[in-house]
């Protein structure tokens, strides 16, 4: 999974996740020069369960984003 965010600012690109919203598990990534001054931020989440809710927030300096959340997709089915 993949979280993006775009900031007027070079700073720091931090999502906060897990499977509650008590997160817990802490990724970073890395900032890029968008269009101007802004800065596309880029987090990748890897090792997911599949159908799986997950809940996240991203930080950036000292700004924190609510918590969102996403469920991961089903495993792919076998065939019988």
């Amino acid at each position: 999974m993949t979280i993006m965010w775009e900031t007027d600012i070079e700073s720091e690109s931090i999502v906060e996740y897990g499977e509650s919203l008590a997160l817990g598990m802490i990724v970073s990534g890395t900032p890029e020069t968008g269009l101007g001054l802004s800065q596309i931020h880029t987090v990748v989440l890897l090792d997911l369960f599949p159908g799986t809710r997950y809940y996240y927030k991203i930080s950036t300096n000292s700004v924190e984003s609510e918590i969102y959340n996403f469920i991961t997709p089903p495993a792919a089915h076998e065939p019988f």
